[in-house]
């Protein structure tokens, strides 16, 4: 085919990067090359080898552009066909964008999306399925699916697409061969084997055809939809599978308005990942779109999870989820301890011919045998327990974040906030009030280091200052020094500096108007009672893990 114009675009993605590229194909790539381009040589492009790299500058009459690298390749041996050349300049918008801008001006059109490619099939310097496979291997998401794509692009299905329509061109001129000239003298073929060959022919076409699908799956990714209620975990269970938190999660019904889609690599199959909307009947306007959302991608799934609440009964709205994803590829995992409540699930799974997964029962069964003791069989009795160890595990993790003021963003989150000069207690009391539910900060106090202003914005019910006598302060400094390794005549221990802080805390404190507990010879027991009795006081006492 012959195309008589230039074309010109951007070669590489937009953003900031080390090098940009724009690409010129046509017949004018040469010409208009040498009309913006001095090489630093004093050469013309045309005066070096095809493929050559020619470093020199780009011009917009007199004024300079940018610094380049250019290369020329002369048709038909470029990747279009075509003669090309290629702009490699600074990575970045301005730089390809004025570049491209100038090119434009030079009788070269833009190319449209694809061009590039097109101009390379047209021209015959690749075939149709190595034209699909260029935009496959750009748009890899996982290694195996960049293999198939660059295996694709070598040839390899158009290699046997023609051995292919060779083998059928040859039954087809044996079968011509036998009906034309039956009484020649020719190889006599009979029908029977015409039509074994006819078979393994299909057969292959046919394993051909189907491979289809799984290029499909490692090109787009398989569409994984997951369905259920409000409130079942469905957002817990996508940050579970992307080890990142994705999905925002709260105990409020409905938090999950729109789809989330999300890529993650499983064994080089890339999954797209579909968090949706709980399924269930409301007036809410905005959720009422998320849910029909929710329905339609069921019908565009390659595989959908549906997800149970193991701590509640089967209702309407369950069975209603489970029989709009009957015609889908679902698998329903569950952890239905109760057997009524399984027996239901597994009995619409066989007869939808659904595939169905009980993950507790015969472990609860072996379990029982081993202990001689029957399961309860009541739902919800670990969840409750597994949610009280996750509010202590959060709260010790948000005290190892948030001691000494490392974070001030934390005083704004704590359910309380203790300040004290060095060695007060703050980080045992902090780690003891952590495995009772409470999630506390603590703000060292030092003179010449201003206090954070979180501080202040918080409720000052929150705050308790921590002191000690300075004696005991000098007593437990200096052992402190020693056990560094370190000399105790540092000023950190010296009485003068102690006495310096205990004023400056002091002063901090009648600031915050902050209750003061003095720490000294004090079980970190008792004074954690202490906070308690007043955390009770003013109306912040939690719900406290008591544990023996």
């Amino acid at each position: 085919m012959f195309i008589d114009d230039t074309i010109a675009a951007i070669a590489t993605a937009p953003g900031e990067g080390g090098i940009g590229i724009i690409r010129i194909s046509g017949s004018n790539s040469l010409k208009v090359a040498e009309e913006i381009f001095k090489a630093v040589s004093g050469k013309k492009i045309s005066e070096y080898n095809s493929r050559t790299l020619v470093y020199g500058n780009i011009f917009d009459g007199e004024k300079r552009i940018d610094e380049v690298l250019v290369a020329y390749m002369e048709g038909p041996r470029s990747y279009t066909g075509e003669d090309v050349i290629e702009i490699n300049c600074h990575g970045g918008f301005i730089s390809v964008k004025k570049i491209l801008e100038l090119i434009l001006t030079k009788d070269v059109r833009l190319a449209e999306a694809g061009e590039f490619t097109k101009r390379a099939f047209l021209n015959g310097r690749i075939d149709l399925s190595q034209a699909e496979a260029v935009i496959d291997v750009i748009k890899s998401k996982t290694d195996k699916a960049q293999e198939v794509a660059q295996n694709q692009l070598e040839g390899s299905l158009a290699n046997k697409i023609k051995s292919l329509r060779l083998k059928v061109t040859e039954v087809l001129a044996q079968l011509e061969v036998s009906i034309d000239f039956s009484d020649e003298d020719v190889e006599d073929v009979t029908y029977k084997e015409i039509e074994e060959k006819s078979l393994e022919l299909r057969e292959e076409i046919k394993k051909l055809y189907d491979s289809a699908e799984s290029g499909k799956i490692l090109r787009d990714g398989l569409k994984t939809v997951i369905i259920g209620k409000p409130n079942v975990g469905k957002s817990s269970l996508l940050n579970s599978i992307l080890g990142e938190n994705r999905a925002i999660v709260t105990e409020i019904a409905g938090t999950t308005r729109d789809v989330i889609e999300e890529f993650v690599n499983i064994k080089g199959i890339p999954l797209k990942i579909v968090d949706t909307a709980g399924i269930r009947e409301t007036e809410d306007i905005v959720e009422k779109i998320g849910v029909q959302k929710s329905k339609e991608s069921i019908d565009s799934a390659d595989l959908v999870i549906i997800v149970l609440d193991s701590s509640k009964p089967l209702t309407d709205e369950d069975l209603e989820i489970l029989e709009s994803a009957k015609n889908e590829n679902s698998i329903i995992v569950y952890t239905l301890v109760s057997e009524n409540l399984g027996d239901i699930v597994e009995d619409f799974c066989a007869k939808e011919n659904l595939h169905c997964v009980d993950l507790m029962s015969q472990i609860v069964n072996i379990l029982s045998e081993k202990i001689g003791t029957p399961p309860k069989r009541e739902p919800g009795i670990i969840r409750r327990m597994n949610e009280e160890y996750f509010r202590r595990i959060e709260a010790i993790e948000f005290a190892v974040k948030y001691d000494d003021g490392k974070d001030p963003r934390g005083v704004l989150k704590a359910d309380l906030v203790l300040v004290g000069i060095s060695r007060t207690s703050k980080t045992p009391l902090s780690m003891y009030l952590a495995n009772r539910n409470i999630k506390v900060a603590n703000i060292p106090l030092v003179p010449e280091i201003p206090i954070p202003k979180e501080v202040y914005e918080i409720n000052p019910k929150k705050i308790i200052g921590l002191t000690n006598t300075p004696e005991k302060l000098n007593e437990i400094r200096q052992s402190r020094l020693k056990a560094l390794g370190l000399s105790s005549n540092a000023n950190y221990a010296k009485l003068d500096r102690i006495l310096e802080e205990l004023d400056y805390s002091e002063e901090v404190m009648k600031k915050l108007s902050c209750p003061v507990i003095n720490v000294a010879n004090k079980a970190i027991e008792e004074t954690a009672g202490l906070i308690l009795d007043i955390m009770k006081e003013n109306g912040l006492k939690k719900k406290i893990h008591t544990s023996k």
